[in-house]
């Protein structure tokens, strides 16, 4: 007998979404893909005899904390579907293109907030999976400052970051939940993590200055969906 059948699963998930105005092309398909990611997940669960106990899902919003002042660096709480759906449809729906700046963007501080969510600790089967869509490299770590509302939960430089995903003891993410999906450019510094973080860790290569308009809805819900 398959093992795995009703196995319920806790799964969150924190979109970390770079909404600069480089990626005005594709940020639509950007939000599409976080506002149905519920349903089709659900559904692709339920064919693998795991259903869903809970989902939460939650945003990180990041651009240019040398040019976009309060907005370079936004969170939410995490939202849990199916009764909140609503009120997080309406945050990404709002979520527009603007500023940035310079192409490299402070994505690292962007998941910096992501790594250290309040993540689900219950559950048989959990999973903690950050799905990061940039079209841009990223700034160094400590390079700007970061707002004082998120001391403590902004990595010092990428060793530290690194530490944070890979510390079995010091870790902010749970060894064996966490996923890291990344919708980026084959720069700096996603070939690094891809190469350097292990295989929790999965690059889908996007053409810089495209905004990820090939970061299609299906790939990414097999893609999360396998994860589980």
């Amino acid at each position: 007998m398959d093992q795995e059948i009703n196995i319920n699963c806790n799964v969150d998930i924190c979109f970390c979404i770079d909404a600069t105005g480089s990626m005005g092309p594709a940020i639509d398909t950007v939000k599409g893909i976080a506002l149905r990611l519920h349903e089709v997940l659900k559904a692709a669960l339920e064919e693998k005899n795991r259903p869903l106990d809970q989902l939460r899902m939650k945003v990180v919003v990041f651009r240019d904390l040398g040019v976009d002042g309060d907005q370079a660096l936004l969170e939410t709480d995490f939202y849990t579907f199916p009764d909140q759906a609503a009120a997080f449809a309406d945050y990404v729906n709002n979520i527009s293109p603007a500023g940035g700046g310079d192409l490299p963007e402070n994505a690292l501080e962007g998941l910096s907030l992501a790594l250290t969510s309040d993540w689900v600790t219950t559950g048989k089967r959990k999973r903690h999976i950050v799905v990061l869509f940039t079209d841009a490299d990223a700034h160094e770590l400590g390079k700007f400052a970061a707002p004082s509302k998120f001391a403590g939960r902004i990595a010092k430089d990428y060793t530290e970051l690194s530490d944070w995903w890979n510390d079995p003891q010091g870790g902010k993410v749970n060894q064996s939940a966490k996923r890291l999906i990344i919708f980026a450019p084959e720069c700096y510094p996603w070939s690094n993590i891809a190469d350097e973080w292990g295989g929790l860790v999965i690059h889908v290569v996007s053409q810089a200055g495209r905004g990820c308009e090939d970061a299609g809805i299906q790939e990414v819900c097999n893609t999360v969906a396998g994860s589980v």
